[in-house]
């Protein structure tokens, strides 16, 4: 069923990855105070898995406000534990891994969703100081605020058009910034909570409290469709190497899929309870995705799913995003982790040096690094690999 962007879809309560991180993020933001910068490197915690478990009208608006830009250099190990409790020293380096983290100036910022850009840089949302963020791999970070209060920037993606593309779970919109900065919105229906570039040009969104999909052209035209299961909480969503659209339904503990036309299937997991959020193509030819309870999936285009449990239980996990190095790799909000998994199921955790820094959002950059949000430690994290080793 398609939807006209100008046909309200009924408000559904389902527990989503939006409103998850919203409340989250603020909770902890009002409980943690500030955070500060720094430098570091880490070691890897776990490095085995159990096995496998096997399942056959828009507005416009320049931005308010000059947007602050702040060379940064990386926290350093002291900086890292500032403010913590009898906090431990940092982790020691595992070989062929270092992680630095760069704060975000404005404090409390909430940083969620990260993408790269087509300008050779990393784009991130911020929740708590309603911007969006731009850090060079250099790690100059530069902030411009977000034209409606309060809109709850969430997901973001690099758009066809050389934009960047968020959206906004408070507001219900859809945001556009070109690289000069220049921020345009457009109305969506209910609480958005992901983004993806689409095949055919477009920008795919999910709409957790709508249980739909949602299209959004370059120009700002906008319909939605629909998920056939109801209280579906669709979470995220990533463009697959078959030419559709993959999408994880949190309320329903499905994986979906979608076409360019707008035809759903959705495939239930083996596993009941808490359902997938994150989700990536794999270098595999797979799609790869999180779920809340504590494990990594995976489906082939066929809607076959295998499903990896976390050595580490109740770790938290949320996004995932193919690395260079043929692997994939994810964050653990809960546990404070990086974790990886290769396309045979061999999981292992990295922690990352600030504690309680909930990493949230994880993306791989141009520089061939790991760029993650640290959603409570007000920063964004550079896990850099030796691929020579």
């Amino acid at each position: 069923m398609s939807i006209t962007n100008r046909q309200l879809l009924p408000k559904r309560l389902v527990v989503s990855s939006a409103v998850f991180l919203v409340v989250l993020a603020l909770a902890i933001i009002m409980v943690d105070g500030e955070k500060r910068p720094k430098e570091s490197s880490i070691a890897e915690t776990v490095n085995t898995a159990p096995p496998p478990l096997d399942a056959t009208d828009s507005e416009t608006s320049p931005g308010e406000g000059a947007p602050s830009t702040e060379p940064n250099a990386p926290r350093t190990a002291s900086e890292q534990s500032a403010g913590a409790l009898s906090a431990p020293a940092p982790p020691a380096l595992a070989k062929g891994i270092k992680i630095d983290e760069f704060s975000i100036p404005t404090t409390n910022s909430g940083p969620v969703g990260i993408a790269a850009g087509g300008d050779g840089n990393l784009w991130f949302t911020e929740l708590g100081g309603n911007k969006v963020g731009r850090i060079t791999p250099a790690g100059v970070i530069t902030e411009y605020p977000v034209p409606t209060l309060g809109s709850g920037p969430v997901g973001i993606t690099a758009g066809p058009d050389g934009a960047v593309w968020f959206v906004e779970a408070i507001s219900s919109k859809i945001g556009r910034i070109d690289p000069t900065g220049a921020i345009v919105e457009f109305s969506a229906t209910s609480a958005p909570s992901a983004i993806a570039s689409g095949p055919d040009g477009n920008l795919w969104f999910t709409e957790s409290e709508g249980s739909a999909i949602g299209r959004i052209t370059p120009a700002g035209e906008i319909t939605e469709f629909t998920t056939p299961t109801t209280e579906s909480g669709p979470s995220g969503i990533a463009a697959g190497g078959d030419g559709n659209l993959w999408f994880t339904e949190l309320g329903g503990n499905k994986v979906g899929r979608i076409t360019p036309a707008g035809v759903i299937t959705e495939f239930p997991l083996p596993t009941p309870g808490p359902g997938p959020v994150g989700i990536s193509a794999g270098p595999d030819g797979n799609i790869w995705f999180t779920v809340s309870s504590g494990r990594i999936g995976r489906i082939t285009p066929a809607g076959v799913i295998t499903e990896f449990p976390l050595p580490t239980t109740a770790s938290g996990p949320v996004e995932i995003t193919p690395g260079p190095d043929g692997n994939l790799w994810f964050t653990l909000l809960a546990s404070n982790s990086i974790g990886r998994i290769t396309t045979a199921g061999e999981i292992t955790e990295f922690p990352v040096p600030t504690a309680s820094s909930g990493p949230a959002g994880i993306v791989a950059g141009p520089d061939g690094s790991l760029w993650f949000t640290e959603s409570t430690g007000n920063a964004i994290g550079r896990l850099s690999l030796d691929t020579s080793e």
